[in-house]
């Protein structure tokens, strides 16, 4: 509507024809998945017992992006990645290690990344995870975090959510399907900035002020303030089992 509001009806006709490609183009994607390279490479990064906190921030053009809570003990960061095409920094300020790995090389579809990793459970922190099209399954149910952004261009996005007591939780993507699982333990207030999207809630939650609460709540009283921003598609939200 921005690129061609305004213009002759056969300007509107080829935007609508943009749109209905572009969507089109998105579904098959997620539906068809996608081919993997069998190069694998290790991803193994030690830290010291004086460290006490962590910040992440874990990068992937396209591909499968897998993370899950069962690093070793001392290791903050472990597992294969394929192709062997990135880029990874460590360091260490005061008591807080801050680790970044991206693919600086994207592959192109087919042909796209499978990252498989595992975190530490032992330090507090934050993470941040980008894709920017495939499937980002995230188990975090065991980590101890204060901080937590996703973000996904297209694809399918799974999101197990430890039991954090925080207001900055955000998840992001704009076509595709995001899976929220919650703890039923903790209150929770909810706020689903979505477009053209379908949302589900657990049945006992209500909406109050914007926010989509669990029982006994509000949105200034919540232990967990979760944001969830999606142009296009679905959005499941339900308590973890």
């Amino acid at each position: 509507d921005l690129v061609f509001k305004g213009d002759s009806v056969w300007f509107a006709i080829a935007g609508v024809v943009l749109t209905l490609v572009l969507i089109a183009g998105s579904v098959w994607i997620v539906r068809e998945g996608y081919q993997v390279a069998a190069d694998y490479s290790e991803i193994e990064e030690i830290f010291t017992d004086d460290v006490e906190e962590m910040k992440l921030d874990i990068s992937l053009g396209a591909g499968e992006l897998i993370i899950g809570s069962d690093a070793p003990d001392g290791v903050l960061i472990i597992g294969d990645i394929t192709p062997d095409k990135h880029f990874d920094e460590m360091s260490v300020k005061g008591s807080t290690v801050e680790y970044q790995l991206e693919q600086n090389e994207p592959g192109f579809y087919p042909h796209t990344a499978r990252w498989e990793l595992d975190l530490t459970e032992a330090l507090t922190g934050e993470l941040a995870i980008n894709n920017g099209a495939g499937e980002v399954i995230l188990s975090l149910d065991d980590l101890d975090l204060t901080e937590l952004n996703v973000s996904q261009g297209v694809g399918r996005m799974i999101v197990h959510l430890p039991e954090m007591y925080s207001d900055d939780v955000l998840i992001k993507q704009a076509v595709g399907t995001i899976e929220v699982r919650i703890p039923k333990n903790l209150n929770v207030a909810i706020d689903a900035q979505n477009g053209l999207s379908k949302a589900d809630f657990p049945s006992d939650f209500e909406l109050e002020d914007g926010f989509y609460i669990s029982p006994g709540t509000s949105h200034s009283a919540a232990d967990l303030v979760i944001v969830v921003e999606q142009a296009l598609g679905l959005i499941d939200i339900q308590y973890a089992r």
